[in-house]
């Protein structure tokens, strides 16, 4: 009986460290998720934190991107931003390449930043109607996105684009 004794308390003690390693490795797996959005975020910086809606007469979005270079990317990426409605359908795109490509974002120094401004007009943007945008960056001849770092925009696409809300477009 005793014997009977000893190896449960043997078994149930195995099982408790099994578990307890179990949770280490979670730990640490999401320490290494949190570090390698870090370092993302320190290396290619977050170019969502610095969008804003710009007020435009009626029937007209008017978007400002402020960019700044943390690291030089290895490739060139363009902009898109759709114009949702209400129900979250696409009534119109701003997809573009950064500043027109000039210059190149490639060739964008560490610390280098730069402003630029559009506008979207479409008989579709009405007075009074909710609109947001979904924006994000991508690789244009393959079309693959570039993953959203650290923000505090609400994230879409799996990862791959924020959304910002449109202000009322009735007080303009």
């Amino acid at each position: 009986m005793v014997a009977n004794k000893t190896s449960r308390f043997a078994y149930d003690w195995w099982i408790i460290q099994k578990r307890f390693v179990y949770l280490v490795i979670a730990i640490f797996m999401l320490c290494g998720l949190a570090a390698g959005a870090a370092v993302y975020v320190h290396l290619y910086g977050n170019p969502f934190r610095n969008v804003a809606v710009v007020n435009q007469p009626a029937g007209a979005v008017g978007v400002k991107y402020r960019w700044r270079c943390v690291r030089p990317p290895e490739r060139e990426y363009w902009c898109f931003t759709h114009i949702l409605d209400e129900d979250d359908h696409v009534i119109g795109y701003l997809d573009h390449k950064i500043l027109n490509g000039n210059p190149p974002i490639v060739a964008w120094r560490e610390g280098d930043q730069a402003i630029e401004r559009l506008r979207f007009r479409s008989t579709a943007i009405q007075p009074g109607k909710k609109y947001r945008l979904r924006l994000g960056l991508y690789h244009q001849p393959s079309g693959q996105r570039l993953p959203v770092g650290l923000t505090n925009f609400p994230v879409a696409d799996q990862g791959t684009a924020v959304y910002v809300v449109v202000p009322d477009l009735s007080l303009n």
